[in-house]
C-alpha cells in the first residue's frame, strides 16, 4: 500500500476514534474481579458497588436487617432536596443559579436499583462495567479523597431503607452534579469520557451506549486504568 494511502487511513481512524466518547481505551487483557453498575433514570444517575469493596468509614453499620445488603448505591445531590426538607419548585430554581451544599448519598440496594429513593422506575436504564482490583482501588480512592468530606449521618424513616449521606467537599450546581460525579468516579477506574461543560442524563446515557460500543469493537471487556494507582 502507498504511504500516502496509509497516513489517510491512520488519519481516517484518528478521526473516527476521535468521534467516540472515550479519549482513550483502557489496557487490554486486564483480569476483571468486581462489578458495577451505573444507572439513569433521565434525571438523576449514580453508580452501584458491590459492598465488600467499601471502607467502613465508607460504608457505616445499618439498622436492623438492611446491614446484610450486598450491593450498595453511590451518588451526589444537594443537601436539602436529597434529604427531603425541600424539594420545591422555588429551591430548584434557586440551584439553578446559586449552588447548594453537597452530599454523597448511598443507600443499601438491589442489582435493579430498587433501593435507590425517588428513581423514576419507567424510565431507569443501567450499564454494567467489570473492573480490575486497580480499576476499583482507583474510583474508591476517588470517591474518599475528592468527594467525601465531613462524617456522615442516616435517614432512617419508616418503611424506607435508611439512606446515609455524607457531606461532599464540593458544591452541587448545574455544572457539578450528578453526572459529573458519575462520569468522574468511571473516569478514575479507567473509562475515560470525554469532558463536558453541562452534563445531561440524556448526554450521559448516550455516551455509555457509545463507548461500550467502542469497549466492545476494541475487545476490551475488563476497565482499568492506564496508570494504576
Amino acid at each position: 500500500m502507498p504511504r500516502s494511502a496509509r497516513f489517510c487511513l491512520l488519519a481516517l481512524a484518528l478521526i473516527l476514534a476521535g468521534c467516540g466518547p472515550l479519549r482513550s481505551l483502557p489496557p487490554a487483557d486486564l483480569a476483571g474481579h468486581h462489578r458495577i453498575r451505573v444507572f439513569t433514570d433521565g434525571f438523576h444517575s449514580g453508580l452501584i458497588v458491590e459492598r465488600q469493596v467499601l471502607p467502613r468509614d465508607l460504608d457505616p453499620p445499618l439498622p436492623g436487617a438492611f446491614d446484610r445488603a450486598r450491593l450498595k448505591s453511590l451518588h451526589f445531590g444537594e443537601e436539602e432536596w436529597t434529604a427531603g426538607r425541600d424539594m420545591s419548585d422555588f429551591h430548584a430554581l434557586r440551584l439553578a443559579f446559586i449552588p447548594g451544599t453537597g452530599v454523597v448519598q448511598s443507600d443499601p440496594t438491589q442489582a435493579d436499583a430498587s433501593g435507590v429513593p425517588g428513581l423514576e422506575r419507567e424510565r431507569l436504564r443501567t450499564w454494567d462495567f467489570t473492573l480490575s482490583d486497580d480499576a476499583m482501588a482507583a474510583l474508591i480512592k476517588r470517591l474518599a479523597e475528592h468527594w467525601v468530606a465531613r462524617p456522615v449521618h442516616i435517614v432512617d424513616e419508616p418503611d424506607l431503607p435508611p439512606t446515609t449521606l455524607f457531606y461532599a467537599r464540593r458544591d452541587w450546581s448545574g455544572f457539578d452534579n450528578c453526572h459529573d460525579f458519575t462520569v468522574d468516579l468511571l473516569r478514575a477506574a479507567g473509562l475515560n469520557l470525554r469532558p463536558q461543560t453541562l452534563r445531561l442524563a440524556r448526554n450521559l446515557a448516550k455516551d455509555l451506549d457509545q463507548a461500550q460500543n467502542q469497549l466492545i469493537e476494541a475487545g476490551i471487556s475488563v476497565i482499568g486504568p492506564i496508570n494504576p494507582p
